[in-house]
């Protein structure tokens, strides 16, 4: 998974990560890139359930700081269990505009950002 936000926040967030991870049993391995303000969170062992609760765990300390949450490569069972896109960005009216002028037949990328638009 991808969490964004901002760099002063980072720490707490990565922190909370291993910590929800590891109560199920699930390895965690992090990546920090903190100039960027990211982390990328891979999860490893357990179950699917336990993945799912782990990263919705995850994901509603990050939206309680104002960071984002993005479900990246995942086991197909996850998507039944998770919104791997979460909720609609701020920005999601301007990335619609964007992906109409220069993609006006949907021909790249389509269905990427569903259910966003």
């Amino acid at each position: 998974m991808r969490v964004s936000g901002l760099p002063s926040d980072l720490g707490s967030l990565a922190a909370h990560a291993h910590h929800t991870a590891t109560l199920d049993g699930i390895e965690a391995q992090l990546v920090s890139s903190t100039a960027l303000g990211l982390h990328t969170v891979r999860l490893r062992g357990g179950t699917t359930a336990a993945h799912a609760r782990a990263f919705t765990t995850i994901r509603e300390r990050a939206l309680e700081q104002g960071a984002s949450v993005l479900l990246r490569s995942r086991a197909p069972e996850v998507d039944h269990l998770v919104d791997a896109l979460g909720p609609d960005p701020t920005t999601v009216e301007l990335l619609r505009r964007i992906k109409a002028q220069f993609d006006p037949t949907g021909r790249c990328g389509p269905g990427r950002f569903h259910p966003w638009y």
